[in-house]
């Protein structure tokens, strides 16, 4: 990954959608989790954990 401010404009006019993940909760290692079905609120929070290994735990 580099920084979009060096990215050539060739290489982002094909770009037609930005998801923001500020606080990486849509991505592990920079990359997309892909999940093929709806998860519950516990699932997320177990699946989160997993990822993260917050603090509190």
């Amino acid at each position: 990954m580099k920084p979009l401010i060096q990215a050539d404009t060739s290489e982002l006019a094909g770009v037609r959608f930005v998801l923001a993940d500020v606080d990486d909760t849509l991505t592990y290692r920079g990359r997309l989790i892909s999940v093929t079905r709806q998860m519950d609120e516990v699932e997320i929070f177990f699946a989160y954990c997993a990822m993260h290994k917050p603090s509190f735990l």
